[in-house]
Formats: structure tokens, C-alpha cells, sequence
């Protein structure tokens, strides 16, 4: 029989202790932080290891008194070369435990502790570990990154997973492992900056994929809008059906200022993205306008006096929807639409442009033709007030879109993707 100890840790209850007999190895592990246990029981998770449930134990001269934690694997066979190729796993395991809480702390500045451990865990499957990014720099090397990549300056512990999105973060780390054992075993950790500067920098215009992502998606929403009050304006005399329109378009509406905030979030972590914001709020405006044109359609004290009106609204409506639509196009093209790009991107971009301040005349002439249509039939003051309003309403929606498609326009030809 072969008896091993080693202490691992600062602590007098981290240790491991190794008894090789003929069939078996029986490994007993103590520790304070159960996580880690967990950690370490998942390294054999290649060997059929028997693992007794970790139970808490304390004893005044280990750990300060504090509770610690014991668990025993034990691995069996009949034959020594199985045995002696477990030991030497075992052996190259141990490594991964040294500073392994100080790791787990500094990753979960970055993502949530759940994905933090699952790094540790995919870094020692993988053998890369964690001791070189620790020796490298450790946290303060991504914040210099993430400075020098961006051009809003990121607060000090501010979560990565905050600026690019958990899934990228996770990605990112996982870089970040590889890159430090990397250079480390190569001898030539210089270049290790620049690299994560690198790759940073793709992270974030990744980013602003996801916040045109999100712009289309509310630019969508428009165009439902839309529909919401063409389908209102059909069914004025059933008023029943006009409330729960209403009701429907304001969800829809707050669905739209939930994109926008996301976004808003995106571009103040995002280098080169600001003019975007503008974008997400000119368009903004076109739901608002929306949601208040079916919203006034409940007031509407008599749907005989819209008879006037309807065709002019219905077009008017439908032509949003039409510009909705452009305006979804615009946002799919643009991160297409950069210096080298091939013409036929640019000129789709530019033709949705020009289709979207197309509709806008039209919504003019259109909420003109609603006024005078309104004024000849002389309708109750209180139906003319409103449907008055609703006219307004969707030309203004149509102004607000022109005017996201033309920041759009400016910022994408600028120097919004070239520079």
C-alpha cells in the first residue's frame, strides 16, 4: 500500500490524500469552498470514479473551526496499468486546483458565477487552465483591453457579459485562456495585448450586428402597427373590436420601447454606434404616433362620420406599413454597406432609403386629402377633432420614419461602418 498527501491550499483543510492498494485508489479530498470540490470531482468525469457525497465536517485546529468539506473517490481495477494511467491523470489534475477560487472571483467580474466555473472547468478539460492569465495580468489585462477597444471606457468590474452578451463574453474568456497558456508555453506573452485588443474589437462590431438586429426587429413592429390601424379603420363600426385594438397596439408599443432600451444599452457600451441611439428614438416616434392613431380611433363618437376619411387613412396607413418595411430592408443591408462594399448593397440601401421618404410625400398629399375630406362633410365637431388627429398622427409616424431612415442613411455613408 502507497500513501500520498499533498496540501494543496493556504488552508489546513484543503488537502488531498491518494491510498494506492493492488485493485484500487482511493482518493480523499477536504476542502472549504464546495464549489471547488465539485470542480475537482469533475475532472474524472472519464473515469468511473465511486464518489461518496461530499458531508461537512469542522475541527477547531483546521480552517479556523469553520466548516469544511469531505468527500472520497475511489477508483478500482484489476490491472496496474489502468490504475498507474488514473494516477497519472490525478497527478495532472492538481494543477488546476492551485489559485483556482482566486480565478473563479476575477472571472465573475466579467460573467455570472455559474459561467465562471464552467470556464475553470472547460479550461482544465481543454489543459489549458488558468494560472497564465492570472500570471499575465489576470482581470486588469481584459479592462486594458476593453479600454483600448472601446471607445466608451469601461467601469472598473463592469460585467462583460453586460457589453457584449453572455454567450460572447463566454467566447471571449475562453480566448483569453488559450491565448495566455498559449504565449506562455511559446515564451513570447508580448503579444498577448494586442491579440485580445483584437479580438475585442470583432466582439463589437458583432455588437452592432445585434443592435441593427434590434432595430429591424422594431422597425417590425411598426409595420404591425400599422396593420393594427388599417384593421381599426375597417372595423369602426363594431367598436367592441376598436378597444381590443387599442389594447393590443399599446402591448406592441411597449414591446417597441423595450428594443429601444436594449439597444440604447448596446450603443453606450459600443464603440462607433452612438448615432444609432438617434436612429432608435426617430423611430420611436413613428410607434408612439401609431399606438395614438388606434388609441384615438376609441373616441370616435360616431363611425358613420369617418365615411369621408376612410380611404384616405386606410392608404395613409398602408403606406406606413410599406415604409415599415423599407425601413426593416435598410437595417438588414447596412452593416453591408461599407467602404469596398459591392454596388448593388449600397444601391439597395440607398433605394429602401429613398422609398421611405417616398411614402413620406405621399403621406403629406394624403393627410391634406383626410383635412378637406373632413371639412366638406361637415362632421360633428367632436368626430372631426378626432379623426383630425388620427390623420396627424400617421403623417407624423411617417415623418418619424423618414427621419430614422435619413440618420441611418448618414451615419452608414459617413463614418458609421468605414472607419
Amino acid at each position: 500500500m502507497l500513501l500520498i498527501q499533498n496540501d494543496i491550499g493556504t488552508t489546513d483543510a484543503h488537502v488531498l490524500v491518494v491510498r494506492v492498494e493492488a485493485s484500487a485508489v482511493s482518493v480523499t479530498y477536504t476542502d472549504v469552498h464546495l464549489p471547488r470540490l465539485r470542480f475537482f470531482q469533475g475532472l474524472f468525469r472519464r473515469w468511473p470514479v465511486a464518489w461518496s457525497e461530499p458531508g461537512t465536517r469542522r475541527a477547531h485546529e483546521l480552517a479556523e473551526g469553520e466548516d469544511f468539506y469531505l468527500t472520497t473517490g475511489v477508483f478500482a481495477s484489476a490491472e496496474a496499468a489502468a490504475l498507474e494511467a488514473f494516477l497519472d491523470w490525478l497527478g495532472s489534475r492538481i494543477v488546476f486546483l492551485i489559485d483556482w477560487n482566486k480565478a473563479r472571483k476575477r472571472l465573475c467580474r466579467f460573467v455570472s458565477k455559474r459561467e465562471a466555473i464552467a470556464l475553470l472547468d472547460w479550461a482544465a478539460e481543454q489543459d489549458i487552465g488558468h494560472r497564465g492569465w492570472l500570471a499575465l495580468g489576470g482581470e486588469q489585462l481584459i479592462f486594458e483591453a476593453m479600454e483600448a477597444a472601446s471607445s466608451a471606457p469601461p467601469r472598473y468590474g463592469e460585467s462583460l457579459a453586460d457589453v457584449v452578451g453572455e454567450e460572447r463574453a463566454v467566447d471571449f474568456l475562453k480566448f483569453v485562456l488559450g491565448s495566455c497558456a498559449q504565449a506562455l508555453a511559446e515564451g513570447g506573452a508580448g503579444g498577448v495585448p494586442d491579440r485580445l485588443r483584437a479580438e475585442l474589437v470583432n466582439l463589437f462590431r458583432s455588437n452592432t450586428d445585434r443592435i441593427l438586429d434590434l432595430l429591424s426587429a422594431h422597425a417590425g413592429l411598426i409595420g404591425d402597427l400599422a396593420g393594427l390601424v388599417q384593421t381599426a379603420i375597417l372595423r369602426l363600426d363594431t367598436p367592441a373590436v376598436i378597444v381590443a385594438l387599442a389594447e393590443r397596439s399599446k402591448r406592441w408599443e411597449s414591446d417597441a420601447d423595450r428594443l429601444v432600451e436594449r439597444a440604447r444599452a448596446l450603443v453606450a457600451r459600443t464603440t462607433g454606434t452612438a448615432a444609432f441611439r438617434a436612429v432608435a428614438e426617430a423611430a420611436d416616434d413613428a410607434a408612439d404616433a401609431l399606438e395614438e392613431g388606434v388609441f384615438l380611433l376609441t373616441l370616435l363618437p360616431d363611425p358613420a362620420a369617418a365615411t369621408a376619411v376612410k380611404p384616405s387613412l386606410g392608404r395613409l396607413a398602408a403606406l406606413l406599413a410599406d415604409g415599415s418595411r423599407e425601413l426593416v430592408k435598410a437595417f438588414e443591408i447596412a452593416p453591408h454597406v461599407h467602404r469596398g462594399a459591392v454596388r448593388e448593397d449600397v444601391a439597395d440601401f440607398l433605394a429602401a432609403i429613398e422609398c421611405v421618404r417616398t411614402i413620406e410625400h405621399h403621406t403629406d398629399r394624403l393627410e391634406r386629402e383626410a383635412i378637406a375630406a373632413l371639412i366638406g362633410a361637415a362632421v360633428d365637431p367632436r368626430a372631426l377633432f378626432v379623426l383630425a388627429r388620427v390623420a396627424q398622427a400617421l403623417e407624423g409616424a411617417a415623418d418619424a420614419l423618414q427621419h430614422a431612415a435619413l440618420l441611418l442613411r448618414d451615419h452608414v455613408l459617413g463614418d458609421g461602418f468605414g472607419s
